[in-house]
């Protein structure tokens, strides 16, 4: 009858398996990663959308300042896509300090005509501090013409800002 116990090699043969397959599932998982290897996986940047979305504007603002402090500033770019107009008003106002200002002027922009008010609102604020003067006749149609009062109430300062810039 042979013995039923693994020598040292056997169990050494054992963890060098497990230890492939171990390596061979990371090894897979990266390669779902976006981005180089010091990327968060998308699944992460989900949950720092979910973050932006938070009713809790201590939750959702905090959330930003770390993106935006860390350079993961793409985050906030993919939150202005979400369906969440919580997500996208908060993305939209930390656009603002986002490294890549042109990138974030032209976004700004095209959420001026989004549906949801507050999103507006958060574009045109944000806009004081990546807009360009040639912005400014977009921005004064908005005044006059917005539907939320905010909207048209926010439009002066930021002008006052893009000029004074």
């Amino acid at each position: 009858m042979a013995s039923r116990t693994l020598s040292i090699e056997g169990w050494l043969y054992l963890f060098t398996l497990a230890l492939v397959a171990v390596v061979l599932g990371v090894m897979g998982h990266l390669s779902r990663c976006r981005g180089p290897l010091s990327a968060a996986p998308r699944f992460e940047d989900d949950r720092l959308v979910d973050l932006l979305a938070h009713g809790d504007i201590e939750t959702s603002h905090g959330a930003a300042r770390q993106l935006i402090e860390s350079g993961r500033s793409n985050v906030i770019f993919r939150a202005v896509r979400d369906d969440r107009d919580s997500a996208r008003a908060t993305a939209a106002k930390f656009l603002r300090h986002a490294a890549d200002r042109r990138l974030a002027r032209l976004v700004l922009l095209r959420l001026l005509r989004d549906e949801d008010d507050h999103v507006r609102l958060s574009s045109v604020w944000a806009l004081g501090g990546v807009g360009e003067p040639r912005d400014i006749p977009l921005l004064e149609a908005l005044a006059r013409d917005d539907a939320f009062f905010n909207v048209r109430a926010a439009v002066p300062e930021t002008i006052t800002e893009i000029r004074e810039r």
